[in-house]
């Protein structure tokens, strides 16, 4: 249990992480229009409400259940690979 609360906290703070149990490269971003941290790798990713979100470049991402734009830090370009 704390390997996986250090995991966690890790993540929240944005960190990068290496784990081959989630399938590889994982990464945490935020979202600043809701609070939500946004979780995954690749172009598409979940907030922490469980909406799929898609990154539209920079610092946008779009919610893809409600259709919105939102601005968001810690998702770069070159993580959408």
């Amino acid at each position: 249990m704390k390997f996986l609360s250090t995991i966690l906290t890790l993540a929240l703070a944005g960190a990068k992480i290496n784990n081959s149990f989630l399938g590889g490269r994982t990464m945490a971003a935020y979202d600043c229009e809701d609070g939500d941290h946004i979780f995954g790798s690749g172009k598409y990713r979940y907030d922490s409400d469980g909406h799929r979100m898609r990154h539209m470049g920079g610092n946008r991402a779009m919610d893809m259940e409600t259709g919105d734009i939102h601005h968001v830090h810690g998702w770069d370009d070159e993580d959408d690979d």
